[in-house]
Order: structure tokens, then C-alpha cells, then sequence
């Protein structure tokens, strides 16, 4: 029987996974990218604003990203999502310390191209919902202008 990611993340301190789905597209494809999750206690501080989080939702293991809270709760969505979940502290297994795109590793902690793309995707998220529907609109009224 495969151990569960909490429990490699007690015994051994961190995993190494390949993320499965499109929910933190454009930063992690699906099967491409390895990302390296560090139990909290190995890390060395709390989730905050930014985090790219391990946590459950029923028997599911999802990997998204803090994007605020609401009193006890995380604000957490994926970067490819509109949707957010909130959940507990003592719900969060992991926090994403970094990832392998090919041969580079990109530190989760230091790299300010990263630090950078985290900052902006938090940012314009509320700008992305309209500019999905005025690019749907757009397409609706070519489509008819074509026909």
C-alpha cells in the first residue's frame, strides 16, 4: 500500500511529486514539473500570503495557493481557478519549497522571478474574470460576423 503524503511528510520531512490536472497552470504542468512540498515544521514558519499549499479536499491531495484569510481560515485557489476553498491550518500538509522546470530548479523562497509571478497572479486575479467574458463576447460576435 502506497504511504500517504502526510505521512511521508512526518517521517521523511518532504516529498518530491508530479502534479496531476491544469489548477496551477501556467507555473505547474501537469506530469512536467517536479515540485518539492516541505512538511510546516521543515520549512520553519506558518503558511502565509503567497504559499503554494498541500492540503486534502475528501481523497483528493490539492496543491494551490494561498491567496488570503478569513479569519481562521486560508483563502486558497489555484492559479488556473476562480473558485476558492478555505481551509484550516491544521488541514494544510505541505508548503511547496520548490520546483524542477527541466535541468533548473526554481526556489520557491528566493527566486524573484517566481516571488514576482506569485505577487502578480494574486494581484490581477480579480481583472481575469472580466477579461474572460469580454474575450468570450468577442469571439461570439466575430463568430457571427463571419457566418
Amino acid at each position: 500500500m502506497r504511504d500517504s503524503y502526510e505521512s511521508l511528510l512526518k517521517e521523511q520531512g518532504f516529498v518530491l511529486i508530479y502534479t496531476r490536472g491544469v489548477s496551477m497552470e501556467p507555473m505547474l504542468h501537469e506530469g512536467k514539473e517536479q515540485s518539492l512540498i516541505h512538511s510546516v515544521p521543515a520549512i520553519g514558519r506558518e503558511p502565509e500570503k503567497y504559499d503554494v499549499v498541500l492540503f486534502k479536499r475528501g481523497q483528493e491531495y490539492v496543491l494551490h495557493r494561498i491567496v488570503g484569510r478569513k479569519g481562521d481560515l486560508f483563502r486558497i485557489r489555484g492559479d488556473n481557478c476562480y473558485g476558492c476553498d478555505l481551509v484550516k491550518r491544521e488541514e494544510i500538509h505541505g508548503i511547496l519549497a520548490g520546483f524542477y522546470r527541466g535541468d533548473r530548479y526554481v526556489d520557491c523562497e528566493t527566486d524573484r522571478d517566481y516571488l514576482r509571478y506569485a505577487r502578480r497572479r494574486c494581484l490581477f486575479f480579480p481583472y481575469r474574470w472580466t477579461v474572460l467574458k469580454l474575450k468570450t463576447y468577442w469571439k461570439a460576435v466575430i463568430k457571427r460576423i463571419k457566418k
